[in-house]
């Protein structure tokens, strides 16, 4: 018999903030593809439906909880409100077998699935907030910490992509490792797969005999560009003329800048 699913997710396409989107996208269709029924519930976005089919994945989005809130916080409160409503509703519908609760935004939605309805529950921990901040210095920050803590708590598996991120855990909230699981990310080549040729591309960048390092993502503290910069000069020393392209957007953009000049690579 088919297992039916239910993800949980505060983003899914077209709602895409960061990587979390992405990978439950892949990972609900892949399931689906085996058989599963996945039912992802996730928050409203503009010009989507309430519900529809992603291939054979079942996408509810949660549009009982829209009015206006003055903080985030006020809103994954009532993100996590609507979508019980929805995840009740469907459980009633025909059980699940389990939930997939996707970082701390939705901790208090699987917490009530599980302790209420008595649905087991898995999670995927993406990030964590210490990781994130290089700490904790708010009082936000400190909420968000303890909302980590309690989905790893009630969690009966854990989802990891690295084994950092399993020491991270076992770190921070004194996860036991044989409840952690690593299933690294991936890409699908396909997507990639199309003619394309990349010398007039590259020539903008480098002469031919340079070699180019390059970087694309997210410019924020969690992935570590500032770690890639600190490594340019030694890089250099054994390959001289190497060129880095950092290619993105985030907070951290103004700061890598500065490390860069002060580093005297800005010309690299």
């Amino acid at each position: 018999m088919a297992q039916r699913v239910l993800m949980l997710a505060w983003e899914y396409p077209p709602r895409v903030i960061g990587g979390l989107s992405r990978v439950v996208w892949a990972l609900s269709r892949e399931l689906a593809e085996a058989d599963c029924d996945v039912h992802v519930v996730t928050a409203d976005h503009p010009g989507t439906a309430e519900h529809e089919l992603d291939g054979k994945v079942h996408v509810h989005r949660v549009k009982t909880q829209t009015d206006s809130t003055p903080d985030f916080l006020t809103w994954i409160n009532r993100l996590n409100v609507g979508m019980l409503q929805y995840a009740i509703q469907l459980h009633m519908e025909k059980p699940f077998d389990v939930v997939h609760a996707h970082d701390w935004m939705v901790t208090d939605a699987a917490w009530v699935l599980k302790s209420g309805l008595g649905i087991p529950v898995v999670s995927t921990i993406h990030a964590t907030e210490q990781g994130r901040m290089g700490g904790l210095h708010t009082d936000l920050q400190r909420y968000v910490n303890q909302m980590e803590w309690r989905l790893t708590f009630e969690s009966w598996r854990i989802i990891v992509n690295s084994r950092h991120m399993r020491e991270e855990l076992k770190g921070l909230f004194n996860v036991p490792e044989d409840k952690i699981d690593i299933i690294p990310n991936g890409t699908d080549p396909e997507h990639f797969d199309f003619p394309f040729d990349p010398r007039p591309l590259r020539n903008s960048f480098a002469y031919e005999h340079q070699k180019i390092v390059l970087y694309v993502g997210r410019l924020v503290n969690e992935k570590g560009v500032q770690v890639l910069l600190d490594s340019v000069p030694m890089v250099l020393q054994h390959f001289p003329g190497t060129q880095f392209l950092i290619v993105g957007t985030g907070y951290f953009m103004d700061d890598l800048k500065q490390k860069a000049a002060a580093l005297n690579i800005h010309h690299n």
